[in-house]
C-alpha cells in the first residue's frame, strides 16, 4: 500500500486547510492510501473539523494521521512517504528534502513530488500542468495545476455528494423566500447591493456566515441605516462558526452561494447551485483576469440555445461583484436576478460538464504511478 504524505501551511483562514484536508480524506477513504497530514496550525483544522483535537501533536482522524508541523518538529526518525504533496508552494521542511535526497542516493529513486498549485482557469494552466522542476538539490517536483479541462488536473470531488437537509436548519421556516448564502471577504459592495433585497418585489433570506462576511454585514447594515435583521423584503440570518460538513450542506440547500477562494468555489460547483465568486483580491489586479478566465470557462457549459445571453448575464454580475466599475451593480444583479431559472440549469450543466474530466484524486494518483 503506498504512503502519502501532504504539507499544509495555514494562510488565508481555512482555505488551504480545507482542500488539503479534503484531499487527504478522499484518498484515504475511496483509494486506500495510507496519508499522513502536516500542518503548522492545528487550530484551523479543529474550527472545521470538530473531531479533530488541536492540543495534541499527532493523532489519527477520518482514517487520517495528522501531525502537527513546526520548527522544532524533530524529522530524524521520519520515515519517508512514496508520494509527497506540497500543498500551494508551502516548502517543505529542510530536514525531509535532505531525507529524500539521502533516500535517493543510496537507492537511485526516491519519493514521488508534487506542488499541488492554486486552481484556475486561465488558458496557461494546462501548458503549466505536470511540469517537471528540478531542484538545485538534485530532486524534481512536479507542478500539479487543479483545473477545469482535461489537460489540467481536474477538481477535487468525492465519490458521492452528501445528502440534502432541510433548509430550515439554515434558514428557518421562510416558506417561498429566495434563499442565499453569504462567505466572501471584507470589501464586497454590500452598501450598493443589499437595498436591492431590501426593496426587492421577492422575500429573501440571507443566509451570512461568521468571521469576514458576518463583520462586513453589520458595518454595511449599519451604514445603510438599518434596524435589527430584517428590512423591507430582506431578512438576516448570522450563522454560527459552521464546520467543513455543514458549510457543504449550506451549499446545497441555498437558491444562491456567495463563494470565497478555492475549496467553496468547487463545493458551491458540485452543489449545483447558481453562484457568485468573490475572487481573492491582489494589488496588482491579476485576480480580475483569473475571475474572467473562470467565467467563460463556466459559461461555456451552458446549452448553445441559452449561451451566449446567459453567459453576458453571468460574466456581468461576477465582475460588478468584484468591483469592476465597468458596470453598474444594481443593473447587473437585476438581470442575474431575472435570469435565475436558467442560472439554475446552466448550474447543473456545468456540474455535469466538469464530471466528464477526472477528479483531482484521481488524477493525482495516477501520475503517482506513472513513470517518469
Amino acid at each position: 500500500m503506498r504512503r502519502w504524505d501532504i504539507f499544509c501551511k495555514v494562510v488565508d483562514n481555512y482555505g488551504d486547510v480545507g482542500v488539503c484536508w479534503r484531499l487527504a480524506r478522499q484518498l484515504a477513504a475511496e483509494h486506500g492510501v495510507v496519508v499522513r497530514l502536516f500542518l503548522d496550525d492545528m487550530g484551523a483544522l479543529a474550527t472545521i473539523w470538530p473531531e479533530f483535537n488541536p492540543n495534541l501533536d499527532g493523532q489519527m482522524v477520518a482514517g487520517v494521521t495528522v501531525l502537527h508541523w513546526s520548527d522544532a518538529s524533530d524529522w530524524s526518525n521520519m520515515a519517508i512517504a512514496d508520494v509527497v504533496v506540497e500543498g500551494f508552494a508551502c516548502g517543505l521542511p529542510e530536514p525531509y528534502v535532505q531525507a529524500m535526497l539521502a533516500q535517493k542516493k543510496a537507492s537511485g529513486a526516491t519519493a514521488r513530488w508534487a506542488n499541488l498549485e492554486y486552481l484556475s482557469a486561465e488558458a496557461w494552466v494546462a501548458g503549466c500542468h505536470l511540469l517537471d522542476s528540478p531542484q538545485a538539490s538534485g530532486l524534481t517536483k512536479t507542478f500539479f495545476f487543479p483545473g477545469f479541462t482535461n489537460q489540467t488536473g481536474g477538481l477535487l470531488r468525492e465519490a458521492s455528494i452528501m445528502a440534502e437537509v432541510p433548509p430550515e436548519k439554515y434558514y428557518g421556516e421562510q416558506g417561498d423566500a429566495l434563499k442565499i448564502s453569504l462567505f466572501g471577504y471584507e470589501a464586497m459592495p454590500l452598501k450598493q447591493w443589499l437595498p436591492c433585497l431590501v426593496n426587492a418585489p421577492q422575500t429573501t433570506v440571507l443566509a451570512v456566515t461568521s468571521g469576514k462576511a458576518s463583520a462586513a454585514m453589520r458595518a454595511a447594515w449599519q451604514e445603510l441605516g438599518y434596524d435589527g435583521e430584517q428590512q423591507g423584503a430582506l431578512t438576516l440570518r448570522y450563522l454560527p462558526m459552521l464546520t467543513q460538513l455543514e458549510f457543504d450542506e449550506l451549499l446545497q440547500v441555498s437558491d444562491v452561494n456567495f463563494v470565497r477562494g478555492e475549496d467553496s468555489l468547487v463545493r458551491a460547483i458540485w452543489a449545483e447551485r447558481v453562484l457568485t465568486w468573490h475572487i481573492y483580491p491582489q494589488d496588482d489586479g491579476v485576480h480580475m483576469d483569473k475571475l474572467s478566465a473562470f467565467s467563460t470557462v463556466y459559461g461555456g457549459f451552458f446549452e448553445q440555445s441559452h449561451q451566449n445571453d446567459l453567459r453576458e448575464v453571468f460574466d456581468h454580475w461576477q465582475m460588478a461583484w468584484n468591483g469592476d466599475v465597468r458596470y453598474d451593480l444594481a443593473q447587473a444583479w437585476a438581470a442575474f436576478r431575472t435570469h435565475l431559472p436558467l442560472l439554475v440549469q446552466g448550474a447543473h450543466e456545468v456540474a455535469s460538464g466538469l464530471r466528464q474530466t477526472e477528479d483531482l484524486a484521481q488524477q493525482l494518483l495516477r501520475w503517482s504511478e506513472s513513470s517518469r
